[in-house]
């Protein structure tokens, strides 16, 4: 590969990392909002496990991305391991004696 093609290919590289970025933020947001979620399921004895609204988050990310011509079954399982990873935080914020803090 020459120079030009490896300034070029560092561009392209830049964006990614911005766009990694920009999703890591999101992620973050995300997980800020379950923390107030998982207070309000305490207080209202809600359970953690919604399986109807996992049904909607993930049929929702399998539309988005087959909507633009992406593959669905990549998206799906991402989805399911960020979920997982909510109803962790949600059961650990949840447990007896915690307060959300």
């Amino acid at each position: 590969m020459d120079a030009h093609n490896l300034d070029e290919l560092s561009v392209y590289r830049a964006k990614i990392n911005n766009l990694n970025e920009d999703l890591l933020n999101l992620l973050c947001l995300r997980f800020e909002v379950i923390k107030e979620v998982s207070l309000l399921k305490k207080a209202h004895k809600i359970e953690v496990m919604q399986p109807d609204r996992v049904t909607e988050i993930i049929e929702f990310s399998r539309t988005y991305f087959s909507n633009r011509e992406l593959d669905p079954d990549l998206i799906a399982p991402i989805f399911e391991k960020i979920i997982e990873q909510a109803c962790v935080l949600e059961e650990t914020m949840m447990s007896p004696g915690e307060d959300g803090q």
